[in-house]
């Protein structure tokens, strides 16, 4: 893991602002996307950072975040 270079990112308030809008947009309930309390703050940390995100499945694809692959 050492060898990866990744880096830990902090919760901050602005993140979980973000994850709250998120699953109130693209949450189980509130849309087709069905995204978890793990989905959306991985969303938010991918539109802050301005990152696509590598993903499988349609919930992220239902979602205005960037795709990785396509």
């Amino acid at each position: 893991i050492d060898d990866l270079a990744l880096t830990v990112e902090p919760l901050t308030v602005e993140l979980s602002y973000t994850a709250v809008r998120a699953y109130l947009r693209w949450g189980k309930r509130h849309h087709p996307a069905a995204l978890n309390i793990c989905d959306v703050f991985a969303y938010a940390l991918a539109t802050a950072h301005n990152c696509p995100m590598l993903f499988v499945g349609d919930d992220f694809a239902r979602t205005d975040v960037a795709a990785a692959l396509f």
